[in-house]
Order: C-alpha cells, then sequence, then structure tokens
C-alpha cells in the first residue's frame, strides 16, 4: 500500500469547498434578480406567480445555504487532515524523543533529559491546543429549517423593502403584515 500524502488531499478538498462557495456566490445573484421579479409581481398584482417565484427563491436560498455549508464541511475536513498528517508526525518525533530518552538514561545526562523533555512539552502542548479546536469546529453544526410561511413572510419582506403596498389579492399577506408591525410600533412608543 502507498504512502497517503495527507497534505495534498487536504488541498484538493480546500480546492472543492472553494469551487462550492463560488456556485453559492452565482446563486446569490439569481436570487437577487428574483427578488426583483417578485417585487415587479406584487406590483403587477400578480399573487400566484409571486408565491411561485417566491418558493423558487426560497429552494434557491436553502440550496446557498446547503453549498456553504458543503464547503464548510470540506474545510473542516481538510484541516483534520492536516491535523492528521501533523499527528503522523509527531508520532515519529515521538519515537526519536523516546530514542534520545533511552540513550540519556542510559548515561543518567539530566541536562539532556531536561532538554527532551522541554521540547516534547512543547510540541504535546500544541498537539493537545489541536485537537481542541478540532473538537470545537466539529462540535458546531449548523442547520437550515423553514417553516410553511416562508415564502408569504418573503414576499412580505419584499414589498416592504420595495415601498410597495401589498395588492387586495395579497390580502391575508397584509393582514399579517400589520399584525407583525404593531408590536414595533408599540415598542418605539416606549
Amino acid at each position: 500500500m502507498g504512502k497517503v500524502d495527507l497534505g495534498e488531499q487536504a488541498m484538493e478538498l480546500k480546492f472543492a469547498g472553494r469551487q462550492l462557495e463560488n456556485q453559492a456566490k452565482g446563486l446569490e445573484k439569481d436570487v437577487t434578480k428574483l427578488r426583483d421579479e417578485v417585487a415587479r409581481l406584487i406590483n403587477q398584482n400578480n399573487r400566484e406567480l409571486a408565491n411561485t417565484k417566491a418558493n423558487l427563491l426560497v429552494a434557491k436560498q436553502g440550496q446557498i445555504n446547503q453549498l456553504y455549508k458543503l464547503a464548510g464541511q470540506m474545510e473542516i475536513m481538510a484541516t483534520q487532515m492536516e491535523i492528521g498528517g501533523l499527528m503522523m508526525e509527531n508520532a515519529k518525533e515521538i519515537k526519536k524523543v523516546n530514542k534520545n530518552v533511552q540513550k540519556a538514561l542510559a548515561t543518567m545526562d539530566t541536562n539532556a533529559l531536561a532538554k527532551i523533555m522541554h521540547d516534547f512539552a512543547k510540541t504535546d502542548k500544541n498537539l493537545s491546543m489541536n485537537t481542541a479546536f478540532m473538537g470545537q469546529i466539529m462540535g458546531e453544526q449548523t442547520s437550515a429549517t423553514m417553516d410553511s410561511q416562508v415564502a408569504a413572510k418573503l414576499i412580505r419582506e419584499i414589498a416592504m423593502e420595495q415601498s410597495i403596498a401589498l395588492p387586495s389579492s395579497f390580502a391575508d399577506l397584509t393582514v399579517q403584515q400589520e399584525a407583525a408591525a404593531e408590536p414595533e410600533k408599540a415598542a418605539e412608543v416606549m
């Protein structure tokens, strides 16, 4: 079996992650266009098509989130591989330290023993810090959840951003919009 180059594999993963990020950035441009299109459809009082486009917009935003999440996971895997490579190097170093300790013990050279232990403590501390950092990264997870009212909320947000009064065909959204605005007005008064 050939030697595995973890550093090279880590670089490939990082490159693939960057490609996914670039895809997500391209989709963000599509999302901006869709937001403008939804605003135009609201102005034209075309609720059905506005709702369809808003659902498409939500799906694209979900896809963007997934791409960024996957890119982040690839970055984490690449970092793990880099740390794995460092751990393999550390194992070689420990083997060397063990040999040096045995030699120093055979001659009872306390200065050599102290230097060996000091150098090993530095290596061990760096390894512990990297391991703790990886544990922290792996413990953090992101999840994107959507409820059934996401498209309606998005239509209201776009209408508010564009200062568009929702037409009568969006009446149920207007009621929800006014109900959401009431707590904000009460907070402004206080």
